[in-house]
């Protein structure tokens, strides 16, 4: 099984999720800013591991990360899928956002608040991704 590094508010985790949903690959989904145990689990693998160098250095954080069924971890999960046949399901960040709100919210509906809390939610401080 996959574990996949992430974030409900990471509009590129989100699409990750319904990707790796829509074509029946099991995963483990760890989001990292629901526990500092999580976040912490994260950093010793993002401190430790030379995939992160470069993310590190472009002051991005590295979600989604995944770990696959051997133990090698990547962050390209189109590449990961387009190497296995399987084409990627188009979603913009908006779509995907919802999407992560719904997944949290009562009765899957997604407010007007939190929409705006959602816009123009990315991980790198310059809005461009994760």
């Amino acid at each position: 099984m996959f574990k996949i590094y992430g974030s409900k508010m990471c509009p590129e985790c989100i699409k990750c999720k319904v990707n790796f949903d829509k074509n029946d690959i099991k995963y483990e989904f760890i989001d990292i800013t629901d526990s500092l145990k999580s976040l912490k689990e994260f950093l010793e693998i993002r401190d430790t591991e030379e995939i992160f160098v470069k993310v590190k250095q472009r002051k991005l954080i590295g979600i989604p990360y995944i770990i696959g069924e051997d133990g090698t971890g990547f962050l390209s999960w189109k590449r990961y899928l387009a190497d296995k046949g399987i084409e990627v399901i188009p979603m913009t960040d908006e779509e995907a956002l919802k999407i992560g709100l719904m997944e949290g919210s009562e009765e899957g509906k997604v407010s007007e608040e939190m929409l705006n809390i959602a816009e123009g939610q990315a991980c790198s401080l310059d809005g461009s991704g994760c």
